[in-house]
């Protein structure tokens, strides 16, 4: 919580649209950890408290944004404040003397604490710092953040000049000369209040109109639907990812150099495939997110702050599209959204009318910027970065890293998706991609997504089916045989009720009684009409019992397909 010297203002300026979006996120769960980022980096070196509390001094007066709170409780519209003294907040703990296995759980611990803190945007540091000790020379840094004040551009921007700064104190260079250069190298550049000026100054109307123009006729919602009834998995965060091998990768490349395209092009043109197959359309809607660093100001690459925007992507499919004929359209839509990206995301949904909950997935380009002294720095101090935690309010969101390799990483919500369902569906990405660089000629429909373990599986496993049964025995016989010898194991199940073979059995005696009292003779055919139930499963067994064929009859059908199927059937009773 932040002093009375900490809370001396600076400067006062409005949020982005972005900010007001995790701001109003945040008004409507306080307890939320939703945008609450954490990174953990391993150094190799000897650390001083003393070195460390400059260093973050130096961080706050070179990144303003780092001492700004985000004030919104008792006022009327929400402003961003920057305080001329605020402090990063760190804590420096020794656990060297712990047993590995003490180690590592502490440091669990430590990490699932300092997420469920969070942050209170008025009060606290919006960056803090949980650096462990966990042998001589070795720690663990715990880096939170809150994603109101940066994107995930700034986590290389931020660890490049953190070790700049340690590595120039800790060779004796004295602070005050490092402010110094501080002030020289800021007073030229722009800052992030700049950016709001000049995202303020747009043609937003114009911008709009192409986002309107994008979306006009669209209106479904594409989504991979949840593969589990939410239930309290005791993790808010589930990750998953699949690296491409150096072969795919390299094919990638090329193929995408070949026709003047980025491989962003094609990864977003296969999970609009993915998400098509899974809707069974041929047009979709998802989201992307943007850097936002296109504004003509100075030295935008190295600012601290958050520029990234979602913005929608429209993938659609003509009969005998291929690769080769689709992905220079999509490419073509991406340059040109780019010229446009600055637009609220709720101000696009707005005036294309496509509806404030359609985009349900969203995909990351992790192109970060890289400082050139960058390895040199990590080499002195020996940093090594373990991962990073993110939690946004999509339930899937497919992130792409280009280093060497493709990786593909899925980060989604554990209580609605299982971890093999994400695990099928980034193979399946695998697969169409793969299809994608063999056959770039072939149309798209015809690639298939199924990997061939999942072809085994449905074409053979699914259907060995055969299993050896009494053929002398009748259906009904050999139910009531199986409730005889279980008459108390569940026989059928729905969200409603469930029944056991004892009582299925007596259920279907009870209205097979009724049919004969009323009539029903063996040979015929009797109309059933329900919804599905374990009704419909008794009224089923009863007719069989009686000896009789059944002919479902659906209510919703019209009046004339239903008396053609009474007189054609024969049917007398229902």
């Amino acid at each position: 919580m932040a002093s009375n010297k900490e809370r001396t203002v600076e400067r006062i300026y409005p949020l982005t649209p972005m900010q007001e979006g995790m701001l109003f996120h945040k008004m409507l769960d306080e307890h939320s950890t939703s945008y609450v980022v954490q990174e953990v980096i391993s150094i190799k070196s000897v650390l001083h408290e003393t070195y460390l509390n400059q260093t973050l001094e130096l961080l706050g007066e070179r990144h303003p944004i780092l001492r700004t709170a985000i004030v919104y409780r008792k006022v009327k519209k929400p402003q961003q404040v920057l305080l001329k003294n605020r402090k990063i907040e760190m804590k420096l703990i020794d656990i060297s003397a712990y047993s590995d296995e003490e180690k590592q759980e502490e440091i669990r611990q430590i990490k699932r604490e300092d997420i469920a803190r969070g942050f209170d945007l008025e009060k606290d540091s919006l960056m803090r710092m949980t650096i462990l000790q966990t042998g001589c020379g070795e720690y663990k840094m715990i880096w939170s953040f809150h994603h109101i004040i940066m994107d995930g551009w700034c986590l290389s921007i931020l660890c490049s000049d953190f070790m700049h700064y340690y590595l120039a104190l800790s060779q004796g260079t004295e602070q005050d000369i490092l402010r110094e250069a501080i002030r020289k190298e800021t007073a030229g550049s722009s800052s992030y209040e700049a950016y709001i000026h000049w995202l303020k100054e747009q043609n937003h109307e114009a911008c709009l109109d192409y986002w309107k123009h994008l979306l006009a006729d669209y209106s479904g919602v594409a989504e991979i639907a949840p593969s589990r009834t939410a239930v309290v998995t005791g993790t808010a965060v589930g990750q998953l990812q699949l690296e491409l091998s150096e072969t795919l990768s390299e094919s990638i490349v090329r193929l995408c150099r070949q026709h003047h395209v980025t491989s962003n092009t094609l990864f977003e043109l296969c999970w609009g495939i993915v998400l098509q197959r899974y809707n069974n359309v041929q047009d979709v809607v998802f989201g992307k997110v943007v850097s936002g660093r296109n504004a003509k100001l100075k030295d935008i690459d190295k600012m601290v702050g958050l520029f990234i925007n979602t913005i929608p992507v429209r993938v659609k499919i003509e009969e005998n599209d291929s690769f080769e004929t689709l992905v220079p359209r999509l490419y073509d839509q991406a340059v040109e959204s780019g010229k446009h990206d600055y637009s609220p995301l709720a101000e696009i949904q707005r005036v294309s009318g496509i509806g404030g909950d359609s985009l349900k997935t969203l995909m990351v380009f992790e192109n970060f910027y890289v400082n050139p002294a960058a390895d040199e720095l990590e080499s002195l101090l020996s940093i090594e970065a373990d991962g990073v935690r993110e939690k946004t309010n999509y339930a899937m969101n497919l992130m792409i890293d280009h280093t060497n390799i493709f990786t593909m990483k899925m980060m989604y919500d554990p209580s609605l998706y299982h971890e093999l369902d994400i695990g099928r569906l980034l193979q399946q990405m695998q697969q169409l991609i793969t299809g994608m660089v063999n056959k770039p000629s072939l149309p798209i429909q015809e690639i298939e997504i199924v990997t061939p373990e999942e072809q085994q599986l449905i074409l053979h496993h699914f259907n060995d089916t055969q299993t050896e049964y009494p053929h002398e025995l009748t259906i009904q016989q050999l139910f009531r045989q199986q409730a005889a010898q279980n008459p108390d194991a569940e026989a059928v199940l729905s969200p409603m009720e469930r029944l056991t073979y004892a009582e299925l059995d007596r259920r279907s005696d009870e209205i097979m009684g009724e049919m004969k009292r009323k009539g029903l003779q063996e040979g015929r055919l009797v109309g059933i009409v329900t919804e599905k139930s374990v009704h419909m499963i008794a009224g089923i067994l009863a007719i069989v019992k009686c000896g009789c064929g059944y002919v479902p009859l659906d209510g919703d059908y019209p009046e004339s397909r239903l008396r053609f199927m009474l007189e054609d059937c024969q049917i007398d009773t229902i």
